[in-house]
């Protein structure tokens, strides 16, 4: 048996983060979920709440076509590829590394901590926390870590974040 596989080489800033839809070169898949399902469950509830069932319908729909274009470009205000090589590069410095894991095992901890701190400008790791434990554990698989296990590497990329951007204000 012959298997087949095909990778896309990226060979331009244009193609990175592409948006499937609409084709837009920076637009993040996961912001872009995660805001549509949030706006999804936020207009539902308002739907029910002000037109029964078929208001929740309406109101789940709008919620998520709305959700979605503000994830477009939230988590881009942070370079995920300057972060991704960053880490990269350096995770088995971090004071929680534990001998033998690889970049693979903190990855999502890394992602969640830098593109939650993106999303919940304003508010300290802790006040963002359950929603950025939520987010992981919705997207995490079976064979990835628990979230207190990738929770310091979250936290460290909250912080690196918050360090880059204080210092360009």
């Amino acid at each position: 048996m012959t298997d087949v596989v095909a990778r896309k080489v990226i060979a331009n800033e244009e193609d990175l983060n592409g948006d499937g839809n609409i084709g837009t070169p920076g637009a993040h898949p996961l912001g872009k979920d995660a805001s549509a399902a949030s706006g999804a469950v936020g207009g539902a509830v308002v739907g029910m709440i002000v037109g029964g069932p078929i208001g929740a319908l309406i109101g789940g729909a709008a919620g998520a076509v709305a959700g979605e274009l503000a994830g477009t470009s939230a988590p881009e205000a942070v370079d995920s590829s300057a972060e991704e090589r960053f880490w990269r590069r350096t995770y088995r410095r971090e004071p929680y590394y534990s001998q033998g894991k690889t970049y693979k095992y903190y990855a999502s901890g890394f992602r969640i901590g830098w593109e939650g701190r993106v999303r919940h400008d304003g508010h300290t790791f802790e006040e963002a926390e359950p929603e950025l434990k939520a987010d992981y554990n919705l997207t995490k698989t079976k064979l990835q870590p628990d979230w207190l296990d990738v929770r310091p590497a979250g936290r460290a990329a909250w912080d690196r974040v918050a360090r880059i951007r204080n210092a360009k204000q």
